[in-house]
């Protein structure tokens, strides 16, 4: 009767442990598929932001380019207006000049014979601000018409256009500076999101390993006399053989296995120099004795 007791319990243990495992997997199967879809959802979003920030910056720094070119057409435009303008006004007093000359007082022993001139401004077309910025879609004016206004006033204009397009300058310039501030905040938040990626990437390695590890070890009899026998062979050759058969059933990473080769390197060389170095009095062997086992519980706590 205890003999079927102690079967029976062992059973219902044995069934516990499988359904165990079999919800163990479970989640982590459905824990490793959910990682897996946040990590591409982050990785996407993080891209269009980084495609809409860097079309922005592009798109700044062409409107700068031609707030540039046409403030430096603004300036050049005045310094033609100036030029013209004092033409114009040279060619007016000389003209005035002569008309003077012509009317002036006729003096004795002058003949009657009289010329009249007849007085033709020149036919010099002033440059405006739309022909400079947008073509001459229309015919060139007449200096009469351009006169009309005097010449402060179109100098005002000039001015006044000109500071506005400075205006527009100074705020595609803040535009920007706060897109770079973007771009770079958007960057750290790649770095940070990389690094998310990088911790969410090695937990799924940790739980695929212990998917794989709940499946190895079903039996532990087996896995116990592998553990035993690296640790009573005294050989490194021998211990070195049996790593990989623990490597496979644990699923150990690539560093656990560099630690195990370490600490199997490390037992032998201890086991050899205490061997070569034991005493003949009893003392001394118990004292050897005490600081071996010391040693191999050391290395059980490191592996």
């Amino acid at each position: 009767m205890e003999l079927e007791k102690m079967e029976n319990e062992c059973l219902k243990r044995t069934n516990d442990s499988h359904d165990m495992m079999k919800s163990v997997t479970l989640q982590n199967e459905t824990l490793s598929k959910t990682f897996k879809e946040q990590i591409a959802a982050i990785e996407t979003d993080h891209e269009r932001s980084i495609s809409i920030l860097q079309n922005q910056l592009q798109a700044s720094k062409q409107e700068i380019e031609q707030f540039k070119n046409r403030i430096e057409l603004l300036r050049q435009t005045n310094v033609d207006n100036d030029k013209e303008s004092s033409q114009i006004i040279l060619n007016n007093d000389i003209n005035k000049d002569e008309i003077s000359w012509t009317f002036s007082e006729r003096q004795q022993g002058e003949g009657s014979e009289s010329a009249s001139i007849d007085y033709q401004p020149p036919d010099v077309a002033v440059k405006t601000l739309e022909n400079v910025l947008f073509g001459n879609t229309q015919t060139p004016q007449s200096p009469s018409s351009n006169l009309e206004k005097p010449r402060h006033i179109l100098f005002e204009d000039v001015e006044l256009e000109r500071q506005r397009i400075e205006e527009e300058l100074n705020k595609a310039k803040y535009r920007l500076l706060n897109t770079t501030e973007l771009l770079n905040e958007s960057e750290l938040n790649n770095v940070r999101l990389s690094e998310q990626v990088s911790l969410l990437k090695d937990e799924i390695r940790r739980i695929e390993r212990n998917m794989d590890r709940a499946e190895s070890i079903s039996n532990l009899e087996y896995l116990k006399n592998i553990i035993l026998k690296f640790f009573i062979l005294k050989t490194t050759h021998e211990r070195l053989q049996i790593i990989p058969v623990l490597v496979t059933m644990l699923k150990l990473s690539p560093d656990e296995q560099a630690n195990l080769v370490r600490v199997a390197q490390q037992t032998t060389s201890i086991v050899d120099t205490s061997s070569n170095s034991e005493p003949n009095a009893q003392q001394v062997t118990n004292s050897a004795n005490s600081n071996s086992s010391s040693s191999w519980g050391s290395y059980l706590n490191i592996w």
